[in-house]
């Protein structure tokens, strides 16, 4: 298997699993217990970041084997990867019903033995299986109704997430391709990837987790009800798609203000 095939499926894995690590949210409505399950959500996108930086390496080497091929070559390779990453959000879409429900499970076990790394060894026990077969639900038509009530939802909130999905998953991709096109600064360019997603996880915590916060507290004060949640579960779930379609349309505007600040800023 070359290089690429594996890049795109370790994306295709990391976007899966952040977008099922987002439904941990239904989880501590639906059980009340909302610290724990935040807690299991962390250890889920852990994974992610952990196969990140397994294919970190990968990204950097298929892009210095493939100068020689052009920087149109590097562009569409780096297309082929975000489609897998579409791919994997969709796929992560379509698995939140049954995975929901079986991290239901997993909170309620996690409150009674208190112990993370005794829960994660469960996990590979026959009867965890059993349960996550148990668990497997289709997603329901009732879905896509949701959208038809949006008056009470904060849509600029949601406008704020497809942004930010749609930065943080080409910003490190926009990085290694402004490299390829500017060979004499690759090594500032690719160095400059942790500025990237540094900038993405500080717009996340500052102008999106605020706003999903004050929706859980709100749901948890029962100002507002569990089925408004939900609905405002899936405008969020879908502006991550959506964010990450929109990410091929940065991957060249992103590439030449890095390299203008890499001509400049660090000259």
């Amino acid at each position: 298997m070359s290089s690429l095939w594996l890049i795109c499926l370790f994306t295709m894995g990391i976007h899966l699993i952040d977008t099922i690590a987002y439904s941990t949210s239904i989880v501590g409505v639906r059980t009340q217990k909302y610290a724990l399950a935040w807690s299991l959500g962390s250890v889920v996108s852990l994974s992610a970041r952990s196969i990140q930086t397994l294919q970190a390496p990968l990204w950097a080497k298929s892009i210095e084997t493939n100068l020689q091929l052009g920087t149109s070559a590097i562009l569409h390779s780096i297309q082929l990867v975000m489609l897998f990453a579409v791919l994997g959000t969709l796929i992560g879409i379509l698995t939140i019903p049954t995975m929901h429900r079986f991290f239901a499970y997993a909170v309620e076990d996690l409150s009674k033995t208190q112990s993370m790394p005794r829960l994660l060894m469960k996990f590979f026990r026959l009867g965890s299986w059993k349960i996550l077969i148990k668990s497997i639900t289709l997603p329901s038509k009732n879905n896509i109704t949701q959208f038809k009530r949006f008056n009470d939802i904060p849509l600029k909130l949601v406008g704020v997430s497809v942004l930010i999905q749609a930065f943080s998953t080409v910003s490190v991709l926009s990085c290694l391709y402004a490299g390829a096109i500017q060979p004499d600064l690759r090594a500032t360019l690719m160095s400059m990837s942790g500025v990237s997603n540094s900038i993405s996880v500080i717009l996340h915590v500052i102008l999106l987790g605020p706003g999903v916060a004050i929706i859980h507290d709100e749901v948890r004060n029962n100002t507002y009800s569990e089925s408004y949640h939900r609905r405002f579960f899936v405008f969020m779930i879908t502006a991550r798609l959506i964010g990450t379609l929109l990410s091929q349309l940065l991957i060249l505007p992103i590439a030449t203000i890095l390299i203008y600040i890499a001509k400049n800023l660090y000259a």
